[in-house]
């Protein structure tokens, strides 16, 4: 069965062309729906591929999973550094004095 519309809007024919190992993501989606490659839903199918290929074929993901991803898979961006103090309290060194000018 050929696949006729993208899992998601970002799943575009660049995406699809990628290399997935052996096969490209296009050709993983088509055998996924296949009979003989078991039939998968194009939902089922792009979340299998976007999962076993997320580099190549990520953006295939479908977009319920890229709204609302699983709480397991769920990067937590690091902490913000805390915020610089005012610069008039800042103690900054002195600068050094300058080098006596080198004899003539």
């Amino acid at each position: 069965r050929r696949r006729t519309m993208p899992c998601a809007p970002s799943c575009t024919p660049t995406v699809l062309a990628n290399r997935a190992g052996a096969f490209s993501c296009a050709a993983r989606l088509g055998w996924l729906q296949s009979t003989r490659g078991g039939g998968l839903t194009e939902h089922a199918a792009c979340t299998t591929v976007a999962g076993e290929f997320p580099v190549e074929c990520g953006d295939c993901a479908p977009l319920s999973l890229v709204a609302q991803p699983h709480a397991a898979s769920r990067v937590v961006p690091p902490a913000a550094p805390p915020p610089s103090p005012p610069w008039h309290l800042l103690k900054l060194p002195r600068p050094s004095p300058p080098p006596p000018p080198l004899p003539p």
